[in-house]
């Protein structure tokens, strides 16, 4: 994310935090400090984000918010392995994937299966076949839920999964294949990126 769209979703944030506790909204609250630690993690801020992360996720786990914590806790995978933790990130997806179907969170599905294929990756190497199994099992729930934004970060996974194994060609035909299915959100930062990495490719 560019450091304009940052501030713009810190602002929200804020704001999300005044207005859940004007309200005494306190799952929404816990909602917002989950999501300003997500932030940070993308900002850089590895260990600010880690400390807001668990601190949403322990509030979230008293309330049993089971279908707001299971998100909080894929991203928390993701950060974990982002900063070498390769092995606690496992574990953390490995639940979060876990608890999204047992508390059947299937709106998420598609995303926690992207988040494990993704610590597979760092954890067993571009030649995981576990994680390509998991992140085209993202793909296909995210077509059969019509959940285009979901199969598209998925699919940038898996092709950056593929050009790492050298099968370029195939990672070039999956991305230009889901960038042919949108007909708006351009400008968005998924889209950008992904086309970004489809023209490294061509």
């Amino acid at each position: 994310m560019s450091l304009e769209e940052l501030e713009q979703a810190a602002a929200s944030i804020e704001r999300l935090k005044e207005v859940a506790q004007d309200n005494d909204f306190q799952s929404y609250f816990y909602f917002a400090i989950g999501y300003h630690g997500r932030l940070l993690f993308l900002k850089g801020d590895l260990e600010s984000g880690e400390r807001l992360l668990r601190q949403a996720l322990s509030k979230l786990s008293e309330a049993r918010y089971e279908n707001m914590y299971v998100p909080f806790l894929g991203h928390l995978a993701e950060l974990l392995a982002a900063d070498g933790r390769v092995d606690e990130g496992f574990l953390a997806s490995t639940e979060s994937l876990d608890r999204t179907k047992s508390c059947e969170a299937f709106w998420w599905l598609p995303d926690a299966l992207r988040i494990h294929g993704e610590v597979l990756t760092s954890l067993e190497g571009s030649g995981s076949r576990s994680a390509e199994d998991y992140l085209r099992q993202s793909i296909e729930l995210s077509k059969r839920q019509g959940g285009l934004g979901w199969q598209l970060r998925a699919a940038r996974s898996l092709a950056e999964l593929l050009h790492q194994q050298n099968r370029t060609d195939e990672a070039f035909k999956l991305l230009s294949y889901t960038l042919s299915k949108f007909t708006e959100g351009f400008e968005t930062v998924p889209f950008r990126r992904t086309r970004a990495l489809l023209e490294e490719m061509r």
